[in-house]
């Protein structure tokens, strides 16, 4: 009896690569063997509230695509992955929202500074009373591993072309208080101009 099979040695041959490979990479954090502390501060008056964040770090995946160009396994870079959850308030002044910026701090196991990124969420209108999540991994090549990540909204934008900023000694007066190695930085050192040109645009 001969059996007819729409799989090609080909096909099977390249499906056991993929899975040896999923395999492999499914330990994406192998970098970091213990739990990341993951804080948060929703400013006041913000029109969204964080929730939760998650992050680790993610060692580099090669994609995978078939004979069709088509993406099988995507490509991932190595960096450290982060995962932001967040909740539109609804109340009365409650708009739609097209755009937040998020802060992102990280910190070795000592709480020092190591890396600062910002990360925009508008992947769509995001409305009042709903929950969302937003993710990015930020390519990252230092030799220390991250230990404490910190997320923080600093501006949005409505829907009616209207903006939401935060007051960044706010925000400083918060992490001065929250971390003990806090006071070792100005609030220049927190806010560079490369990655928060708005507070130079507020100071000025």
């Amino acid at each position: 009896m001969v059996f007819n099979s729409p799989w090609t040695f080909k096909d099977i041959l390249q499906w056991i690569v993929i899975f040896a490979m999923a395999i492999a990479c499914s330990d994406a954090h192998a970098r970091t063997d213990f739990n990341v502390i993951n804080s948060f501060y929703s400013p006041s008056g913000c029109p969204i509230e964080v929730t939760e964040v998650e992050s680790h770090w993610q060692d580099y995946r090669p994609g995978q695509y078939n004979a069709f160009g088509s993406v099988l396994i995507k490509e991932l870079p190595e960096g450290i992955w982060c995962k932001v959850h967040f909740d539109i308030l609804d109340d009365e002044n409650a708009k739609k929202i097209i755009g937040v910026k998020f802060g992102i701090w990280y910190f070795n196991a000592f709480d020092e500074l190591i890396d600062i990124q910002t990360g925009l969420s508008s992947d769509e209108i995001y409305k009042p009373g709903k929950s969302y999540v937003s993710e990015w991994t930020t390519e990252y090549s230092g030799g220390e591993t991250h230990y404490r990540t910190i997320v923080f909204p600093y501006q949005i934008r409505f829907e009616n072309g209207e903006y939401w900023k935060v007051d960044f000694n706010e925000i400083a007066n918060w992490f001065w208080e929250e971390m003990e190695s806090g006071t070792q930085y100005e609030i220049g050192d927190l806010f560079p101009n490369e990655k928060f040109p708005e507070f130079y645009e507020t100071a000025s």
